[in-house]
């Protein structure tokens, strides 16, 4: 075989990849930062670790990693992406990701609020680019980024300055995405097209 480096050799990703979306896999804490935690799970008999990111630790909005696991714990994840070529696994932790668990919102009724109609909604997070905002429409309940160029008409340096978690706020629709199940909103007065109203 060719003389690979020292160490053991890196495991094969496209295992991890061949997983079914939304299956759970057991998996054990290996080191907890402020972003998420380091998880290590095994797959056919390859090992690697993955990030559970902090937004995906939970169902609920978490602050602190270290209040929802500790080193050495046994947890149940899912995969959410896989990247072979890095060598980088994408974990999960939510309940909602496939299989049981809340069905996600069917983001079509997003798509047929007409353009510029404000729709009441809650501030979930409020983070430095901008604020998420629960928004339900139809008995559809999902949540989408304000971005913090579009939570004011003014410029807006820092997001917590406009807006504080649990506010009641109007949106308006900028993007759907159906796939991804992404929401771009805006908090701003005018669409762009309206500068040209007579």
């Amino acid at each position: 075989g060719g003389g690979g480096g020292g160490g053991r050799p890196r495991a094969d990703y496209t295992v991890f990849a061949d997983v079914p979306y939304g299956e759970k896999i057991k998996g054990t804490v290996k080191s907890i930062q402020q972003i998420g935690a380091f998880v290590e799970v095994e797959v056919a008999g390859q090992v690697a670790s993955g990030l559970v990111h902090v937004s995906q630790m939970s169902d609920e909005f978490v602050d602190d990693p270290w209040s929802v696991v500790s080193e050495g714990q046994e947890v149940e994840v899912t995969i959410r992406k896989v990247d072979v070529g890095a060598g980088k696994i994408s974990l999960s932790m939510k309940s909602d990701s496939g299989g049981g668990g809340a069905p996600r919102a069917d983001f079509t009724v997003f798509q047929n609020v007409p353009a510029g109609e404000k729709i009441k909604g809650t501030v979930k997070s409020v983070q430095s680019f901008g604020a998420f905002v629960e928004v339900e429409v139809d008995g559809q309940v999902a949540q989408g980024l304000v971005h913090v160029s579009e939570l004011s008409d003014d410029y807006v340096d820092d997001a917590a300055s406009v807006v504080s978690e649990g506010q009641e706020v109007e949106v308006t629709i900028k993007n759907v995405d159906v796939d991804a199940g992404k929401l771009s909103l805006s908090m701003k007065s005018g669409s762009e097209e309206s500068f040209d109203d007579e």
